[in-house]
């Protein structure tokens, strides 16, 4: 248990204390050290000797996140635009129950037996929920399109056949990582 702040000298002068007390008398040892997004600490453990392997699970979010992002090195600029217009959508729904609710009748309007569902929000800390928002959005395709054809859809910019085609690639890319990722989450096996 580390108490103190987290800067990697902090760090660093923690693992020493604890390296003389407990690994240096043989109570415990250690064989690798891994971190998210803790470069500076892990960079003066290989100092020390000990290997540092970034956290698989951050490695995903990171290189998943080049797929939807808009910085040169991404995917593709323009399924960035396609993202933040599926990202648009699920905004208009998620801040209107009257718009959520039209969703929903027109959901009953197309299919009697189908329960309607809402659209997903992503969250920043766990990219995979950008693949489940995507994903929910593009099984909600036909009815979000009728819903444009209606003019519900207030100012929000309708996704063209493009954008829809840029989130199925984004789709077909992260659908691996996610299960992955699930495989490292099991709470039922060894991660």
């Amino acid at each position: 248990l580390h108490e103190g702040g987290s800067t990697a000298d902090e760090l660093e002068m923690s693992f020493i204390d604890l390296w003389h007390t407990e690994l240096k008398a043989g109570r415990a040892k250690v064989f690798v050290f891994t971190t998210a997004n803790m470069n500076s600490f892990g960079m003066k453990l290989e100092d020390l000797g000990i290997l540092h392997v970034y956290c698989p699970d951050h490695v995903f979010q990171l290189t998943c996140k080049l797929c939807y992002t808009e910085k040169e090195d991404t995917f593709n600029e323009e399924h960035a635009e396609s993202v933040a217009k599926a990202k648009e959508h699920v905004t208009f729904f998620n801040n209107s129950t009257q718009a959520t609710e039209k969703l929903m009748e027109q959901q009953k309007a197309i299919d009697k037996t189908a329960q309607p569902i809402g659209l997903l929000t992503d969250v920043v800390t766990r990219w995979w929920s950008t693949h489940d928002m995507l994903d929910r959005l593009l099984l909600l395709k036909k009815v979000i399109d009728v819903l444009h054809a209606l003019r519900e859809m207030g100012s929000v910019s309708q996704l063209s056949p493009r954008d829809w085609g840029d989130i199925d690639d984004i789709l077909s890319v992260l659908k691996p990582f996610k299960q992955a990722q699930q495989l490292m989450e099991g709470e039922n096996c060894v991660t």
